[in-house]
């Protein structure tokens, strides 16, 4: 599931936020002993779930510069239940994972004469990496 906002904010400025969520689950056997009879299997559970946020603001000052500024926010928790099947025997095992990831970017593009050429500018900063970083 996706939603998507666009937000004029004047002539120069707009704000886009991109969401999204999805899930997936399933489960299956296997037989692990390879005896012509089914006496040793192991059944495998799995669930996943994972929801996504960008925001982006974009504008341009003048003639003079276009930039983009904005953050994404990644959340995901994979869920396995494996078991273990013996006869008069059951192995449970338990696997909980979690995983967050937070980003932001600059970019930034002056609209310089042709003759005069500066390299792109893309910032890609971790959070650690902005804290490290002297900002005035």
């Amino acid at each position: 599931m996706t939603g998507t906002i666009d937000l004029a904010i004047g002539d120069n400025l707009s704000l886009k936020s991109i969401t999204a969520y999805r899930e997936a689950s399933g489960t299956s056997v296997v037989e692990v002993d390879g005896a012509p009879l089914s006496i040793l299997k192991r059944r495998l559970g799995k669930r996943h779930e994972q929801v996504t946020q960008e925001l982006r603001l974009t504008g341009k000052v003048g003639a003079l510069v276009d930039f983009t500024v904005g953050g994404f926010y990644y959340h995901a928790r994979d869920r396995g239940h494996f078991r273990v099947m013996i006869p008069t025997f059951q192995y449970d095992f338990l696997a909980d994972d979690r995983s967050q990831n937070e980003r932001s970017y600059f970019d930034f593009l002056p609209n310089l004469p042709d003759h005069l050429v500066l390299p792109r500018l893309d910032i890609l900063l971790h959070p650690r990496l902005r804290e490290a970083l002297p900002m005035s």
